[in-house]
């Protein structure tokens, strides 16, 4: 046995920094501190040289966590995003109500003045001229109802479009959430897997 063989040689521990007793390359030790798994391997030098056994699963944990952090961020971003198209859904569904009501009553509002002006001016004691007015009046009144009704119709065509179009940006946005959740818990599962490992 050479003297260089003989002695004890000391090597740190690439995690902790702690005191190593270095052992043969190729063989396989623990930390005494950290309790990390380590191989010794020949430096250039010639001197052991200890590295951690399980650097590519801390890699791997550490691209993994990194991973899982940004499906995270997203996931948020979806739920605000979901949010945002449930609001826009309520509001758009208001003023369908809304513009609908209001329709409503201009109807009738203009046709009980159609009805009105009609009976006004077909009374017994008018002439048929003033009659024949009346019917007039009337029926331009119910014209206007009948136009105010047509661009309703048109205003909450356009509104329960948007409202299909809330729905489907919402429906695709829940099955994204949805799918982004599942992978994040598959991959709390695998973190958790590697952690013990580590």
């Amino acid at each position: 046995m050479t003297d260089g063989e003989s002695q004890v040689r000391v090597v740190q521990c690439p995690k902790c920094g702690s005191p190593v007793y270095a052992v043969r390359p190729g063989e396989i030790t623990r930390c005494g501190y950290c309790g990390s798994t380590l191989e010794m391997t020949m430096g250039a030098s010639g001197y052991p040289i200890a590295q951690l056994a399980n650097i590519e699963t801390s890699t791997v944990y550490l691209a993994r966590s990194e991973a899982l952090r940004r499906m995270r961020e997203r996931l948020v971003e979806l739920d605000l995003q979901l949010r945002t198209l449930t609001d826009q859904y309520v509001a758009t569904q208001q003023r369908i109500k809304q513009v609908r009501g209001q329709s409503s009553a201009k109807w009738w509002l203009w046709g009980g003045l159609a009805m009105a002006m009609s009976l006004l001016f077909l009374s017994p004691d008018e002439s048929a001229a003033c009659g024949g007015m009346g019917v007039l009046v009337g029926l331009a009144l119910w014209a206007v109802a009948w136009s105010q009704g047509s661009k309703v119709k048109t205003a909450v065509a356009r509104l329960e479009r948007e409202l299909a179009q809330i729905s489907a940006a919402g429906t695709q946005t829940h099955v994204e959430r949805d799918r982004l959740a599942a992978r994040v818990a598959e991959l709390e599962a695998g973190l958790d897997e590697l952690a013990r490992r580590l």
